[in-house]
C-alpha cells in the first residue's frame, strides 16, 4: 500500500503491473503470498535481497513448530473468502497506525494482544461498524479510516490490567527464547502453545471458567479456537492459561482441590496434537469419569405398505352399519 501510495496508484492495479493475473486479494497475502513474488517486488524497486520476502508471515511458522501454512497454532485466522475479511485476524494499534502506516508482523500472532511502545490493548476492528481490518480496500489509501463505514481508526485506547501485561511480556520472553520452564520440565514454545491452546479452550466452559482464580467476567461468545478469537477474548483467558502453568502443575491442583476437575474437560480426545506435559499431568492427577448417556429409545414407525396393506385389510362395513343404526334409533 505504501508503495502503490507513492506512485499514485490502487494496491489493485501495482499488484497487476508486477505480478500480472496471479491471484493475490482472494487470500491472506501476510502468509500465503509466495516469497517470489515479494522478491520479484523487491527487484523492482531495488530493495536488497531477502528484505522483501522478510515481511511475510512464513518467517515465524519454524518458530511456531509448522512448515506449512494451514490453520498455523499461534496465527491469527483472517477468514478470506472472496476477497472478503470474516475473521478479525489482523490486530492494530490507534496510535501506531496514526503516526505511520505500519502494520507490525507482530500484531498477527493470537498471543500478541498489548502494543509494547503505548501500552495499550490492541483493537482487531472499526470502533464503530466492527468491520475487520482491511487497510488494501482503503478509500484514498487513507489507512486511519475504516473501509467500510469511513469511521477513524484513532480514538482512544483502552488500558490492559497489569495481570495482562505480565502475561503477554513472559509470552513473548518464551518466543524469543524459544522454550519455557514448567515445572522440573523444559519444553519448546510450540509445545507450550499447544498447552496453552487446549487450557484456552478449557477455560470457556463453564465449569472450568467459574472457578478459576482470578475469577473471570463471564462470557457471552461462542466457543472458538485460539487462533479464531477476539483481542477482548485472547486478553482475557490466555493469561489465565499462562497463570495456571505457572509453578506447574501446583496451581492447577490447588485449584482442583476448590473444584474437581476431569481429565476430559482439560483435553479432548477428539485432538490428535496433545503436549506431552499436559498430557503427563492430567493422567497422574486427574481422574477420567465416563459421562453416563442415555441410550435413546427407538421408536419403529411402520412403512407406508405396510399401512396401506392394514387399510385394505380392514373390514369396515360393521363399523358403519353400527354408527347408521344408532343415527335411525336416535330420530
Amino acid at each position: 500500500m505504501r508503495v502503490a501510495h507513492a506512485y499514485n496508484e490502487t494496491p489493485t492495479t501495482l499488484a497487476r503491473l508486477a505480478w500480472g493475473k496471479r491471484a493475490v486479494w482472494n487470500r491472506d497475502t501476510d502468509l500465503n503470498l509466495d516469497p517470489d513474488m515479494l522478491e520479484q517486488l523487491g527487484t523492482h524497486l531495488g530493495l536488497p535481497p531477502g528484505s522483501a520476502a522478510g515481511t511475510s508471515l512464513q518467517a515465524f511458522l519454524p518458530r511456531l513448530g509448522r512448515l506449512s501454512v494451514a490453520l498455523v497454532p499461534g496465527i491469527l485466522t483472517a477468514g478470506i473468502y472472496h476477497r472478503t475479511r470474516r475473521r478479525h485476524g489482523q490486530q492494530y494499534c490507534p496510535e501506531c497506525l496514526a503516526a505511520s502506516p505500519i502494520l507490525l508482523r507482530h500484531w498477527r500472532l493470537a498471543f500478541v494482544f498489548s502494543c509494547p511502545i503505548h501500552g495499550s490493548l490492541l483493537r482487531d476492528a472499526c470502533p464503530r461498524c466492527d468491520s475487520p481490518l482491511a487497510i488494501h480496500r482503503s478509500v484514498g489509501n487513507d489507512v486511519n479510516h475504516c473501509h467500510i463505514c469511513q469511521a477513524p481508526l484513532a480514538i482512544q485506547n483502552t488500558i490492559p490490567t497489569a495481570a495482562t501485561l505480565a502475561a503477554q511480556q513472559v509470552l513473548l520472553d518464551a518466543w524469543s527464547t524459544g522454550s519455557v520452564c514448567l515445572g522440573n520440565f523444559t519444553v519448546s514454545f510450540p509445545e507450550w502453545l499447544a498447552g496453552l491452546r487446549l487450557l484456552f479452550s478449557a477455560l470457556q466452559r463453564p465449569e472450568f471458567r467459574n472457578h478459576v482464580f482470578p475469577p473471570l467476567p463471564p462470557r457471552e461468545e461462542r466457543h472458538s479456537p485460539l487462533e479464531f478469537s477476539r483481542v477482548s477474548e485472547r486478553a482475557v483467558l490466555l493469561p489465565a492459561a499462562v497463570w495456571l502453568t505457572g509453578k506447574w502443575p501446583r496451581r492447577m491442583l490447588d485449584h482442583h482441590r476448590r473444584s474437581p476437575l476431569r481429565a476430559g474437560t482439560l483435553i479432548d480426545s477428539r485432538r490428535t496434537q496433545k503436549p506431552a506435559w499436559l498430557v503427563e499431568a492430567v493422567q497422574r492427577n486427574f481422574p477420567v469419569q465416563a459421562q453416563q448417556r442415555r441410550t435413546p429409545i427407538k421408536v419403529r414407525v411402520p412403512s407406508r405398505l405396510s399401512t396401506t396393506l392394514a387399510r385394505r385389510s380392514l373390514d369396515l362395513a360393521p363399523v358403519i352399519t353400527r354408527r347408521l343404526d344408532r343415527l335411525q334409533t336416535r330420530h
